[in-house]
């Protein structure tokens, strides 16, 4: 997949930056280019082509985002709603591979820019996991506080370091890939932070590890290790978690940004010792001169019953066929369009979240 990865909270570069390996995009064809789904909606744009199905889902983040910014005054819901809203198709010159060039936010908690990452994160565990004959799964928790969310985050992180160093821990487990994970209970309401890890190195006695981890956290001994039997699986669950430890669609508004305001700036996933080489959130590099910008998604998407041109970039993109060399042509003819950052798009921006974000809507959807 194409993509612009901006940095989290800082100014964006408009520059889209190419990512080719397929296996590191999670967009890619998986239906018959002749099926008809709810993605395949006329005139659609990137951003609906991909949030199609989970709308509930995005609306609930949005809400969250900009309550956030009422609290913070920063723009960052103005962000997440152009996350790739803005997408051209591309052909790669030799291979004639069709694929979209698109700006996201990356922001933490975009749906699609989780869905992304997710799936570079678990191709990379997955490589990872495949050179390891004896891996385990390691969780480790606290007892349920009344105290605040990022206060119990800090203690969770300070006791973990602590534990990576013990000598006796650093003997039976040569290092691993940790990942955060939050639910919250319906019983008592209290939060429940935990640390998930894949660890390799010789065996370790889970009672031990117990008394070691109660006597380190002042009282919490629940400790559970276990081989990892499916390696596909235990990448999959380490991607998303990595990306997106909590569901903000399973809380209210308010606990939903206190979230976003408690991980803010904190790392959610990691590695350590012999682990330290697997890298959770770099993808493959590329030659940005092997691509060329051809039409906008939405001018395709609208065309794409009438249109002959249309028709066959659909079709390419959706099967991963190559494209025609007269097709590939005429687009090479065509000059690439500038990704627009003129100063109207503000105020578009401000059109949109006028006129799209309803909060009574929102709130008598269900939602």
């Amino acid at each position: 997949m194409i993509n612009v990865w901006y940095q989290e909270e800082a100014e964006s570069d408009p520059n889209p930056i190419i990512e080719p390996e397929p296996i590191y995009d999670p967009y890619a064809a998986s239906v018959h280019p002749l099926q008809t789904t709810v993605q395949e909606i006329l005139g659609s744009s990137y951003r609906q082509f991909l949030l199609a199905g989970q709308v509930k889902r995005a609306k609930h983040i949005e809400a969250a985002y900009r309550l956030w910014d009422d609290i913070t005054g920063q723009a960052r819901y103005r962000k997440l709603i152009r996350c790739k809203s803005a997408a051209y198709f591309v052909v790669n010159k030799i291979t004639k591979e069709v694929r979209v060039s698109s700006q996201c936010c990356n922001l933490r908690w975009c749906p699609i820019c989780a869905k992304a990452k997710q799936t570079i994160a678990t191709a990379n565990v997955a490589t990872w996991l495949k050179t390891k004959k004896h891996a385990r799964f390691l969780t480790l928790t606290l007892e349920h506080s009344k105290g605040s969310l990022s206060g119990q985050i800090d203690l969770l992180y300070a006791y973990f370091k602590r534990l990576r160093k013990d000598p006796w821990f650093r003997s039976v487990v040569t290092g691993g890939i940790w990942f955060f994970q939050l639910k919250k209970s319906n019983t008592d309401g209290c939060w429940h932070p935990h640390l998930h890890c894949l660890v390799e190195g010789s065996y370790a006695d889970q009672r031990r590890i117990s008394e070691l981890w109660r006597a380190i956290s002042h009282g919490s001994p629940i400790v559970d290790i276990r081989h990892v039997g499916n390696l596909k699986k235990a990448a999959q669950y380490v991607g998303r978690y990595a990306t997106a430890p909590c569901n903000l669609v399973e809380l209210d508004l308010t606990d939903a940004v206190e979230v976003i305001e408690s991980m803010h700036g904190r790392r959610c996933s990691g590695t350590w010792g012999s682990a330290k080489s697997v890298n959770l959130s770099k993808s493959c590099e590329y030659d940005e001169n092997e691509w060329h910008t051809a039409y906008a998604f939405v001018w395709v998407s609208e065309n794409k019953l009438t249109d002959p041109d249309c028709i066959m970039i659909w079709h390419c993109w959706r099967s991963g066929e190559p494209i025609p060399d007269d097709l590939l042509d005429r687009i090479l003819d065509v000059k690439p369009e500038p990704w627009n950052n003129d100063p109207k798009d503000e105020r578009k921006a401000d059109e949109y979240i006028q006129r799209e974000f309803d909060w009574s809507t929102f709130y008598n959807n269900g939602n």
